[in-house]
């Protein structure tokens, strides 16, 4: 995205920005971007679907997804932590209660990584 090139500070004749919601086309496959909830410059992840009937959700970087999806043949989520986990590691100071705090505030939990997946169409 713009955000995310403004904050890299990167410049190249290769580079194609892209935008959420704005569907782009490589190969065989529709990608659509959509934004998420993070701690960045305009977030996105992706909806990917193919002529041969894949629909792939590619999730990274974020708390929770405020979307739905239907007909999901592949999945990729990224899940940072789990949230009792995180508590002991504050506790016995393997992870700083800063650092903690950031990651509990942008980044996908366990519980929430399955309670998107119950809110989904898995079948």
């Amino acid at each position: 995205t713009a955000g995310t090139q403004r904050a890299m500070d990167f410049e190249s004749h290769r580079l194609c920005t892209i935008k959420a919601k704005q569907e782009l086309r490589i190969g065989t496959w529709s990608i659509l971007p959509f934004d998420i909830e993070h701690d960045a410059n305009e977030p996105v992840a992706f909806l990917l679907q193919s002529t041969l009937g894949y629909k792939v959700l590619y999730v990274t970087d974020t708390k929770y997804l405020k979307y739905k999806f239907n007909g999901i043949t592949h999945m990729m989520l990224e899940v940072n932590y789990i949230y009792e986990q995180m508590q002991e590691n504050i506790k016995n100071g393997s992870v700083h209660s800063a650092l903690a705090n950031r990651i509990m505030e942008s980044h996908f939990s366990l519980e929430h990584a399955i309670g998107m997946l119950k809110a989904n169409d898995l079948t």
